[in-house]
């Protein structure tokens, strides 16, 4: 139903994650509370506003972007929000 929730790999997962959200939500708000960061890592706290264009239900939700680097590239994401509000709110 939610085709970025879960576990993925590779360039193809990334390019699959904005293409999909693109597509399927409808951005609402998006407020970043705070970014921590070192060398090799950032973090990215925040609350957002989606709304999924197959139900019509807004998403509210905190969330947490964990960014790693690799020589000055990603090399790894990880995208943490409530997800059981994700889950209801896709639901007809």
């Amino acid at each position: 139903m939610l085709p970025w929730v879960g576990h993925k790999t590779g360039r193809k997962a990334i390019s699959d994650f904005v293409r999909d959200t693109q597509t399927m939500v409808e951005r609402v708000s998006l407020d970043i509370k705070d970014i921590l960061a070192s060398d090799d890592r950032a973090v990215i706290l925040g609350h957002l506003q989606t709304r999924i264009n197959a139900t019509g239900k807004l998403i509210d939700s905190a969330f947490a972007m964990v960014l790693s680097f690799s020589d000055t590239k990603i090399a790894s994401f990880l995208m943490l929000e409530d997800s059981f509000a994700v889950s209801m709110a896709a639901r007809h």
